[in-house]
């Protein structure tokens, strides 16, 4: 004799899960890699209004700095003054007259202090 085959079961109403998805996750962006070692911070902003001078050297298109500041002198103390060579308006220089609110002779930096502000 044959044997006799097993009952079809009957359908379920049961819901059923998605199988699991294998596939990795979308990759995130990564950002730039910063060395904070290597970096140097960005110096304060001052206030143009605060800086004697500012405006006429910003005027001239110059892109002033403090660096006065890394010598002792405070925001204030000196005056950037623009310069010219040949007719034209093509270095500047800061004159300071005080060191921290104070009167003292006068002293020049060059546009970037390279001279220590010893003139």
């Amino acid at each position: 004799p044959a044997p006799t085959p097993a009952p079809t079961p009957a359908p379920t109403t049961e819901p059923t899960t998605a199988p699991a998805s294998t596939s990795p996750a979308p990759a995130q962006p990564t950002p730039a890699p910063t060395s904070a070692s290597t970096a140097a911070p960005a110096p304060a902003s001052t206030p143009v209004s605060q800086v004697p001078g500012a405006a006429a050297c910003l005027e001239y298109g110059f892109d002033i700095n403090s660096c006065y500041t890394e010598h002792g002198y405070a925001v204030g103390d000196c005056m950037c003054t623009p310069g010219k060579y040949d007719g034209q308006y093509t270095w500047y220089m800061w004159v300071c007259t005080k060191k921290h609110g104070m009167p003292q002779e006068n002293r020049i930096c060059s546009q970037n202090c390279e001279n220590s502000c010893t003139s």
